[in-house]
């Protein structure tokens, strides 16, 4: 076998096992995206809308966001980064 055969053959493995990684790659990132539009949870709008109580002028009650810290949250918090900071 020669030399530019044996180039010929590299470069053809070559092409080959790149074709083959792009082409693993792009059914990965298809799938994600499939995934992510069917399987993945959707926000709910609804909740997050602020509610009111009754009808006429009552005040509204304003629900907390998921993950939004309540007031007694953030106090705790407070109250653990002054007792952390005074021992330090």
């Amino acid at each position: 076998m020669s030399l530019s055969e044996q180039l010929l053959e590299a470069v053809g493995i070559m092409l080959l096992g790149m074709g083959l990684v792009y082409l693993f790659l792009g059914l990965l990132i298809l799938g994600l995206r499939i995934s992510a539009r069917y399987l993945a949870p959707r926000p709910n709008l609804e909740q997050s809308q602020p509610q009111t109580q009754g009808m006429g002028g009552a005040q509204p009650t304003v629900v907390p966001q998921t993950g939004a810290p309540t007031p007694q949250q953030l106090a705790a918090i407070s109250c653990a980064i002054h007792q952390y900071r005074k021992q330090a």
